[in-house]
């Protein structure tokens, strides 16, 4: 059931004056001014409902009004550097200042005028209603750079029973901003996930909130990389491979991609694609699997045993990051090690770091034993030379 109707165009014209924050010495509010958000749309079909960017509908669907009532909202608070990217093109009427930014949210023309945090909104369509994830990442060289520096990552869950309606869009979209600058001044932690759930008696919104720390197991730093070179190089030195696993996560961002690398028995190294189940379990139960592909990976665990009964060995499991460093994340460590130890003993982490739809720093990770945690091969954190990425992610 929806939120109580009102006129998106009054509601959009309030979002649009600036606000002063209570409680908020001018300086902090003020210095929003130099920090940098980028706002993008996924999960748009037909008659902008969920589904694939293929089939765009006319008109701007509710989606579109909450990314629109989200950077009226920031830009209200002051923020001044903001940019939105939508496969619609331009579908609203953004706030004087807004960049639009071409191939879906490419943020680095922003990153180099800003100083961190930088932080990326994705608000997308899903069957339920419509979820934002949030991603703050605290060094500008993690984002344009692909150094591996770690992200606050965030989710907001609107659940409606439907998929979002007009007079929901802009309440949605202002909620959005408002926990976004409540970080950003100090108020309030992004929470890990905030959901927002209506019952169908009509009642009151049911509000879960989980806490913004995440326990997993123990990860070592990237910079105290401490397992020899080994399986990194190997894939580095072979095209087919590490070269099919960069265009894959780049040709499924702004998601993460996830997928494996086989080894046969006459030591060939193979690299198979997986879909991200991610959303579809998400779609299903929000509250249970309360992360979206966009900062989350689910590997198909049918493919992947198919192929492991035809006699290959699981080499690597590997997924990307988008717009945050290629590091190994406390949630990335529970997947492996649920129980505190590893699913698959002898299998290796590849993680890639993918910023505006360009790989740009990759990272090994396995379990030491000894250590009693995940650590990086020495070399991981970057791509060779023969691997660096262009504009239009072809290596060069």
């Amino acid at each position: 059931m929806s939120a109580p109707a009102h006129d998106p165009a009054q509601l959009l014209e309030r979002f649009g004056r600036q606000l002063l924050v209570p409680g908020v010495e001018l300086a902090r509010q003020a210095a929003l001014a130099s920090r940098a958000v980028v706002v993008t749309l996924g999960g748009i079909g037909p008659n902008g409902q969920a589904g694939g960017p293929d089939a765009l509908p006319e008109g701007a669907p509710p989606i579109a009004t909450a990314a629109e009532a989200c950077l009226r909202a920031l830009a209200g608070a002051g923020y001044g550097r903001l940019g939105f990217a939508s496969p619609l093109g331009q579908p609203i009427e953004a706030p004087a200042g807004v960049e639009w930014l071409k191939d879906a949210g490419n943020a680095a023309s922003l990153a180099r005028t800003a100083t961190p945090p930088l932080a990326h909104v994705h608000l997308a369509v899903r069957p339920y209603g419509a979820s934002a994830d949030v991603l703050i990442t605290e060094s500008k060289d993690g984002w344009e750079a692909g150094e591996a520096h770690d992200a606050t990552v965030s989710t907001v869950v609107f659940d409606a029973g439907a998929p979002l309606a007009a007079e929901d869009a802009v309440a949605f979209g202002a909620l959005v901003a408002r926990l976004l600058t409540e970080h950003d001044l100090g108020l309030e932690a992004l929470p890990a996930s905030l959901q927002l759930r209506w019952p169908e008696d009509g009642g009151a919104p049911e509000v879960s909130r989980r806490a913004p720390t995440e326990g997993g197991a123990e990860v070592a730093p990237l910079a105290k990389a401490t397992l020899a070179p080994g399986l990194l190089a190997e894939l580095q030195a072979t095209p087919t491979v590490f070269g099919a696993i960069l265009d894959h996560v780049e040709r499924e961002w702004p998601d993460e991609a996830c997928g494996f690398v086989l080894r046969h028995d006459d030591g060939r190294l193979e690299a198979v694609a997986s879909r991200n189940l991610q959303d579809r379990y998400h779609g299903v139960d929000p509250v249970s699997s309360w992360r979206t592909s966009r900062t989350a990976f689910q590997l198909d665990a049918r493919l992947l045993q198919r192929r492991l009964d035809e006699g290959a060995e699981l080499a690597v499991i590997y997924h990307s990051h988008s717009e945050a460093g290629a590091y190994f994340s406390a949630e990335d460590a529970r997947a492996a090690a649920p129980d505190g130890e590893p699913t698959h003993p002898a299998t290796r982490h590849l993680v890639v770091s993918v910023l505006g739809g360009v790989a740009k720093a990759a990272a090994m990770f396995a379990f030491d034993g000894e250590a009693r945690c995940f650590a990086a091969e020495r070399g991981s954190g970057t791509l060779p030379a023969g691997w660096r990425r262009g504009s239009h992610g072809a290596a060069r």
